[in-house]
């Protein structure tokens, strides 16, 4: 008898614990915004230093054209000199995850060698484990309405 009680109350903690196990896997999962961070970092970087077929993995794939298409069009005359992230603020806690990040961007445009300060709000998506780039505001690349006529079959890898 003793056993069979304590058989009992062997498989009523095993219920109780897996119990609790189904519910912590169906909390929310956290999202590391210090991954963002980081990728918000790499791309800045390349941006600065003209590595613009590097800076095309930011975006996401619908516009990667639009960013190569401007980049090999009039990319030679924008010289920045500092990409400073000012705020990060996810704006989803559930799927489809998004967040916002405003940056101060220093930068000039030859013929002018004015430096000129600009705070532009980029959007980004989290997509497939992945941080993308979806947009910029204001746009100072110059994308917007582009991405239509490209043709994305041609795009770099």
């Amino acid at each position: 008898m003793y056993r069979f009680r304590l058989h009992i109350r062997c498989e009523i903690v095993l219920f109780v614990l897996l119990a609790l196990l189904a519910q912590v896997a169906c909390l929310p999962k956290k999202i590391n915004v210090g991954q963002l961070k980081h990728v918000v970092e790499i791309c800045h970087e390349d941006l600065k230093w003209k590595r613009f077929v590097e800076a095309t993995r930011c975006y996401l794939p619908e516009r990667r054209r639009a960013f190569q298409k401007w980049f090999r069009g009039g990319a030679e005359d924008i010289y920045i000199d500092s990409i400073e992230v000012h705020e990060l603020e996810l704006m989803t806690q559930t799927l489809p995850y998004r967040a916002k990040v405003v940056v101060a961007l220093k930068s000039y445009r030859l013929p002018n060698t004015t430096l000129k300060t600009t705070t532009i709000t980029e959007n980004w998506s989290l997509l497939e484990g992945q941080w993308f780039l979806s947009s910029v505001t204001p746009d100072v690349f110059d994308l917007q309405g582009e991405s239509e006529d490209l043709d994305p079959s041609a795009e770099e890898k």
